[in-house]
């Protein structure tokens, strides 16, 4: 009887420790009955573990949430609204030099001793308008000094008194044709509801703050130049983000119309040595509508999953760089250089109509299995593909990935492997539409090495179906490529491949090879090809063997 009283008490005292013996329920919601009329008192409030469940309604208010285990519980989507629109301050504590952390739902471990926040699920929600709101003009009123100005809105309603408004003040009275304003950063305060003041101000052509000169607050630097005159409501905010998160589940959520994009994931502003986040999940969520990403998974150390979500219209025009034409992604995963790569699943995700790439899987990544998706409509780019897999000048970066039964239609190139090694692409069906480009490829290989690219159907690809340049000992078989527009398999300054047991008919060359040497090419079919079935150029060293044909080059 004593052992079991013993036992019964250490188990109550592991459970006391643990938090778990003190989880509670608040509610949060317009009724006189819930514990809390507004999101964040009711997290203030909460304890580590307890679950805050939120009524159907619209709150009007930034969230950050920075304790472990908290569960918080919406009514479903387009029941519980998050609804920024028109709200500052920007963010939730101070970053440093030009920066800010700042989203409209902020899950951070900024703060804590181990600067981690841990098991913190939000679900059931719909966020909007986060960062929407342009940044403050007003008119200055000089004040006797050139460094200093009072700026008044009247339309404004700062938090006062103290209220954090912005990081940066920028004259537009003031500035040189490349757009850069005399500016001053420092934390900026509000002095009444309508009124802030600045002071410590420099720079522009002629250091003068003129009395009616126009004044832009904004929460960072980049915001002075060309990007705010191309985007006045651009404010860079994420609709959710997650800064050294670890277990963190982020379901059944819409997130739309934010300022930069809907869920993303790195490291924590102004934390120490922990620069990371782990094991994050995002399920059955809708992201729509960002200027440039859906779902960012960077800074990420080990497994993360990705399931069941939608990225859709996720463009901007990319003004910034002369190459490009949009801007915007579905999903893009990254780890790191300092900490260690990242691996997980990207699974049944519909990414269709953004403006660059549909999934994008970045550098310091190893073992990434993208399966069951559909990627479709990113043709809006001349660079822009389906899938897209790459560490520039580091295939080793990006590698042991899996690209496997996925429909990627529609875009204007499919499956892209760029400094990539070690890699399956599998089962995946592809068409491409290349709108006003090049005829873009199906699958092109692309300064890679040892890649498997296999019992894929391409079939109304508009330009090459497998593009294989600068790129070696990768093995391409039991490929079906039917009725495209280029050639059926192309390699190009590429060696020791194996091209094996592979079927195409209809397409302009059967298989091509161009400046590639010792490549073994054998037991394929191509036929009814509108050149020749068989092509060799400057080639040497290339094994022939067993291949169905009725035409050849030589």
């Amino acid at each position: 009887m004593k052992r079991l009283l013993t036992i019964c008490v250490v188990a109550v005292l592991v459970l006391s420790m643990s938090g778990l013996a003190q989880a509670a329920t608040l509610t949060v919601g317009p009724s006189i009955i819930d514990d809390y009329s507004t999101i964040q008192e009711a997290i203030n409030a909460a304890a580590p573990y307890d679950t805050i469940s939120v009524a159907g309604g619209t709150y009007t208010e930034y969230l950050i949430i920075n304790k472990d285990g908290l569960t918080i519980q919406g009514a479903g989507i387009d029941k519980s609204i998050i609804d920024l629109a028109g709200l500052t301050p920007y963010w939730h504590y101070p970053g440093s030099s030009s920066f800010a952390s700042r989203a409209g739902v902020l899950i951070s471990g900024y703060g804590n001793l181990d600067e981690i926040v841990e098991g913190v699920t939000f679900k059931g929600f719909t966020v909007k308008n986060a960062g929407l709101n342009p940044p403050m003009t007003a008119s200055g009123t000089h004040t006797g000094a050139n460094d200093a100005a009072v700026l008044t809105d009247s339309s404004a309603s700062f938090p006062v008194p103290n209220g954090l408004v912005g990081q940066w003040v920028h004259n537009y009275g003031d500035r040189d044709t490349d757009y850069k304003p005399a500016r001053s950063y420092g934390l900026i305060t509000a002095n009444t509801s309508t009124t802030v003041a600045v002071t410590s101000l420099s720079g522009g052509i002629d250091n003068d703050w003129d009395a009616g000169d126009q004044y832009l607050i904004t929460p960072y630097q980049e915001f002075h130049n060309s990007f705010w005159i191309h985007y006045r409501n651009y404010d860079g905010l994420r609709g959710i983000g997650i800064g050294n998160g670890k277990d963190i589940l982020i379901q059944n959520c819409k997130i739309t119309d934010s300022g930069y994009g809907g869920i993303t994931t790195g490291y924590a502003r102004l934390v120490g040595t922990h620069r990371y986040s782990e094991n994050l999940t995002v399920d059955n969520c809708i992201i729509t509508d960002h200027p440039t990403i859906g779902i960012n998974i960077g800074n990420n150390v080990g497994p993360f999953t990705i399931t069941n979500n939608t990225c859709e219209r996720i463009k901007r025009l990319a003004y910034h760089d002369d190459t490009r034409e949009y801007s915007g992604a579905g999903i893009q995963v990254s780890g790191t250089k300092n900490y260690g790569m990242a691996s997980g699943l990207i699974s049944g995700n519909t990414c269709k109509n953004n403006g660059y790439e549909g999934i994008i899987v970045d550098k310091y990544t190893d073992g990434v299995t993208v399966v069951n998706n559909t990627v479709t409509g990113h043709n809006l780019d001349e660079d822009g593909a389906g899938i897209f897999m790459y560490h520039y000048g580091h295939p080793e970066w990006c590698t042991n990935h899996i690209v496997m039964d996925n429909k990627v239609t529609g875009n204007h190139r499919g499956i892209i492997a760029y400094y990539a090694s070690n890699c399956l692409i599998e089962g995946n069906n592809i068409e491409t539409d290349s709108a006003n480009w090049y005829a873009g490829p199906g699958i092109k290989l692309d300064h890679s090495n040892n890649i498997e690219v296999k019992k894929n159907h391409l079939h109304g690809v508009e330009g090459h179906s497998i593009l294989v340049v600068y790129s070696e000992t990768n093995t391409i078989h039991k490929n079906i490529l039917n009725n495209n527009g280029r050639t059926g398999i192309y390699l190009y300054n590429s060696h020791e491949n194996s091209v094996i047991d592979n079927v195409g008919n209809h397409n302009e060359y059967g298989i091509q090879v161009r400046f590639s040497n010792s490549n073994i090419i054998e037991g394929n079919r191509a036929l009814a090809s509108y050149e020749y079935d068989l092509y060799e150029e400057e080639s040497t060293g290339n094994t022939w063997e067993n291949n169905k044909y009725k035409t050849k080059n030589w």
